[in-house]
């Protein structure tokens, strides 16, 4: 264990935890600019710890709890600025990255519905990008490009069947059709992909189905 790093902590969860995001970002703001790239430098540290000493089975499960976490905190997270980029970055960042070298891809499946889009059309792409994760959602492309809904539920498809599901994405459909999830459930049983798909409202409690390379593990927050 890493004491002298004060971001190392109990736990690599703990980063991403309900709120932890939020809290540590207000850490992080009150910082002048040289003692924030420090602090953040500190925090990839932690994590690459963390991260080294996990077993496969255990690194499976942190990807698991960290991106049901990240979601269910983009949802809640009432402030958006740099310091919560730099969080970001340098945790689910620096995970995001270790992962793929361990060869393990996440594929978050997200079938929610919302009566404001402002958080799926506008924080989410700039979040996952932080998080060093691609944001796939039909409705962000018929907002920006102006497609009908069936036209960008094609396009995401053929993006995730182009790719073979190579990279760490969520694909969220806020208003889902019979088809909307194909591809990803396709990819479920890639070798060392791991699918998580949500339907239920992203609260404390709620529950997910998980996979790792086409076998379900349970999952719940």
């Amino acid at each position: 264990m890493n004491t002298s790093n004060q971001f190392f902590l109990r736990k690599i969860t703990d980063y991403w935890g309900y709120g932890a995001i939020e809290r540590w970002a207000s850490t992080l703001d009150a910082m002048d600019s040289e003692m924030l790239s420090a602090s953040e430098t500190e925090l990839g540290a932690a994590v690459m710890e963390h991260t080294r000493v996990l077993a496969d089975e255990l690194l499976q499960l942190a990807a698991i709890a960290m991106m049901d976490d990240l979601y269910k905190n983009a949802n809640m997270i009432d402030v958006w600025n740099d310091s919560v980029t730099v969080y970001l970055r340098a945790t689910a960042g620096i995970f995001s990255q270790l992962l793929a070298q361990r060869g393990f891809i996440l594929h978050y499946v997200v079938d929610n519905s919302f009566e404001d889009m402002q958080r799926p059309l506008q924080l989410f792409p700039i979040w996952y990008s932080a998080c060093g994760i691609e944001y796939v959602c039909p409705q962000l492309l018929t907002a920006q490009d102006g497609y009908p809904p069936s036209e960008s539920r094609r396009r995401c498809t053929a993006t995730l069947r182009a790719s073979g599901g190579s990279f760490h994405y969520i694909m969220l459909d806020t208003d889902s059709a019979e088809d909307s999830f194909t591809a990803p459930l396709e990819q479920r049983e890639g070798d060392k992909v791991i699918t998580i798909l949500r339907t239920e409202a992203p609260i404390p409690g709620s529950n997910v189905q998980a996979y790792v390379s086409g076998r379900i593990i349970d999952g719940s927050g």
